[in-house]
């Protein structure tokens, strides 16, 4: 009983880790992607609005803030305004 109780005992342990390692793999490819959204709506507000990187950042952080909407959620949907040809962005 002891020899099966350790072999579920680890298969749990392994179940378990591999649940993790999962979830962290998610987690990654979802911030690699909000990230990537991130760069690019920076990038469209350089070259719109002539300004720096840090400058184009700063813009996106404060619409987030305005908005109380999250600062990946916002870069979606100004990517989003490009395509249907509708952007908005506080300066």
């Amino acid at each position: 009983m002891n020899v099966f109780a350790t072999a579920a005992g680890h298969a749990i342990k392994s179940i378990a880790r591999y649940r993790d390692a999962r979830e962290d793999a998610f987690e990654f490819e979802r911030a690699l992607n909000s990230r990537a959204a991130i760069d690019q709506a920076k990038g469209i507000l350089m070259a719109v609005h002539r300004v720096d990187a840090d400058t184009a950042f700063h813009m996106l952080v404060r619409t987030s803030q305005l908005t109380n909407t999250k600062l990946r959620v916002v870069a979606e949907e100004l990517l989003a305004s490009i395509y249907s040809g509708s952007a908005q962005v506080s300066e």
